[in-house]
């Protein structure tokens, strides 16, 4: 859900995206293509489910044994540098892993993960629209670091002693 203003000024400045046919005097006329997306407006009470008051222990509890699982097994591994906190803690860090491999590719990292799990891990390489960072901090080269979204909606397959319904693919 979102929100957006616009001064009587600014309103005057937008042209309309919309049919010619259609009244273009109000900013939601002016930006709105057609009608709602059914599509999306019947996701609306199954999105405000998922969101409930008792989602975000669950989803936050589930991302910190997922990131907790593959953050135990990094930073064991001998060449392998976890980038940021080593800490699963959610308090501490989100739920997205990114490290790099000494000697190794991450582009070619990536590409092997996905091999033997058959892509069903969020699993990337590269900067991430973070080039200052990639280049000028961390001294990489334009393949980056490999990037493990460790987020609620994985399967948990990185984690096989966890087990809810928050894990089952989508």
């Amino acid at each position: 859900m979102s929100m957006l203003y616009a001064s009587d000024k600014a309103l005057s400045a937008v042209s309309s995206q919309g049919h010619f046919f259609n009244a273009h005097e109000t900013l939601t006329q002016k930006l709105g293509l057609a009608g709602s997306s059914y599509e999306l407006v019947a996701s609306i009470p199954a999105v405000l489910d998922y969101l409930g008051p008792d989602s975000w222990s669950a989803i936050s509890s589930h991302e910190e044994l997922l990131q907790k699982t593959l953050l135990e097994y990094l930073v064991q591994k001998p060449g392998v540098k976890v980038i940021g906190e080593e800490s699963s803690d959610v308090n501490v860090r989100v739920s997205t892993v990114s490290f790099v491999v000494e000697g190794r590719n991450s582009r070619d990292v990536v590409e092997s993960v996905e091999e033997k799990t058959g892509g069903e891990i969020g699993i990337r390489w590269g900067g991430f629209y973070s080039e200052r960072l990639r280049e000028e901090v961390l001294g990489l080269s334009k393949d980056g670091v490999v990037r493990v979204s460790m987020v609620h909606y994985n399967t948990g397959k990185l984690c096989p002693r966890y087990d809810s319904s928050l894990c089952r693919r989508r």
